[in-house]
């Protein structure tokens, strides 16, 4: 039997021997390799070796961070931190217990001793310092952040027989990189026997580029020496290296009023104490000597002068102020009794002067001085001229005194015209030499 074969569509047609036909399909061979799967299967090969590479990775930064953990809350690290205040400041250091956390950092205690003869700084006690720097930081090893915070603080001073210098270093074994230091609270001992002091004070220190260090005060109690005590509202304090720049904002603890002083002060024993002052709405009692209290009376509408003297001279304090004023009473003059007992009149018992007023203060090396006085009471009473105590207590000066010519042609005035005599058309004058003691004034 003839075959015969015709390829169709999906196989090839084929005779059979009993003359059938059938439509042969050739099978595929089945292949070994497929591409697919065997992508999937490095796929899952290369995530496992993946998720134990990172198990490894956070097993090794486990390990790493508590050892890292434990090298800044030991022996070691805290060594450098004291050899890092110690070239920074020139002192000896001892440190309380320094506790390092990821984020943050606290120390109990620091203890700073100067035992150079001829430093400003004796002892520098600080309690409770903490810190915030973040975990890059503490990571990184980059000992920096937004700011350091103090609980407490106390500073001992001493003047300086020469100029002070502290015996620094430049190695900085722990690079400490904080922008702001604040203090809750500063006490300050200017030395023994100094009569000023200053306490439970909120002090700040931002770091800058600038040769000079400068503190913000926030507030504090400051007593100053023949002034009395006072509340720090705000202030600057400029630290350079022979000299401080000061500006503070004070108000006196028992008045209302504002008082400023602006200026330099040195160190060393002998140098320049030069401050501007500058007072407004001030009692007048609580500026003058305590012997010239008795003759005035009332309040600084404006004051502005300066304060001078030598640090450590307490002899060579001089304060030059000139002052306006819409009230000052003037008491206790014997010229004041005479006038009040021909006139019979209240006012000129103890005279108020609410017109404005001036005068210039100056008090110096154990004598106060009064010069251009000039009071006013329109239609009752002016009063001109200088007058001084001086060391000894003794009084000096002249005084025109001056009463309106209505007052001086009444038939009470009239006995006054023997010394009232000089008519300048609206008050007729007298001169009033001033003598005696400031406890037992007299004149003319």
């Amino acid at each position: 039997v003839q075959k015969h074969s015709i390829k169709v569509e999906g196989g090839e047609r084929v005779v059979r021997a009993d003359g059938s036909e059938a439509i042969k399909v050739k099978s595929k061979k089945r292949r070994n390799i497929q591409p697919r799967k065997e992508k999937e299967r490095k796929s899952n090969r290369l995530k496992v070796k993946l998720i134990l590479a990172a198990v490894i990775l956070l097993l090794l930064s486990v390990i790493s961070f508590i050892i890292l953990l434990g090298y800044y809350n030991g022996n070691r690290f805290k060594t450098k931190v004291i050899e890092t205040i110690v070239n920074v400041s020139g002192a000896e250091v001892k440190l309380g217990r320094l506790d390092v956390s990821p984020a943050s950092a606290k120390l109990s205690t620091i203890n700073l001793k100067w035992s150079e003869a001829d430093t400003l700084i004796k002892n520098f006690k600080l309690k409770g310092i903490s810190a915030d720097y973040g975990m890059l930081a503490f990571i990184g090893g980059g000992w920096g952040g937004s700011a350091v915070g103090v609980e407490s603080a106390d500073l001992v001073l001493e003047m300086g027989k020469n100029n002070p210098r502290l015996n620094t270093a430049p190695a900085r074994p722990v690079d400490f990189k904080f922008g702001l230091y604040q203090c809750s609270e500063l006490n300050v001992d200017f030395g023994k026997g100094s009569l000023w002091s200053f306490k439970k004070g909120s002090v700040s220190y931002r770091v800058s580029d600038g040769n000079d260090d400068q503190f913000s005060v926030d507030n504090g109690n400051l007593k100053v020496p023949k002034f009395g005590d006072f509340k720090v509202q705000t202030g600057l304090v400029s630290i350079a290296a022979d000299s401080a720049k000061v500006y503070l904002n004070l108000k006196s603890e028992d008045q209302m009023g504002d008082f400023n002083i602006d200026g330099v002060v040195g160190y060393s024993e002998g140098s320049p104490v030069d401050l501007n002052i500058e007072l407004k709405d001030y009692r007048l009692k609580n500026w003058i000597d305590p012997r010239a209290k008795r003759f005035f009376n009332g309040e600084i509408q404006t004051g502005k002068g300066t304060l001078k003297m030598k640090l450590g001279d307490i002899e060579s304090f001089d304060v030059t102020m000139k002052i306006t004023s819409r009230f000052i009473r003037v008491n206790d003059f014997e010229f004041v009794k005479a006038i009040s007992e021909y006139l019979q009149e209240e006012y000129y018992v103890k005279p108020d002067f609410v017109d404005e007023s001036e005068m210039t203060m100056i008090w110096t090396k154990g004598k106060v001085i009064f010069t251009d006085i000039e009071l006013l009471q329109d239609t009752q009473m002016r009063i001109r001229g200088n007058f001084m105590i001086d060391a000894n207590d003794l009084m000096s000066g002249t005084l025109k005194v001056g009463l309106p010519a209505m007052v001086i042609s009444t038939k009470r005035g009239a006995v006054l015209k023997e010394v009232f005599s000089e008519d300048d058309g609206e008050y007729i004058w007298a001169d009033v030499i001033i003598s005696g003691k400031s406890s037992s004034p007299r004149d003319n």
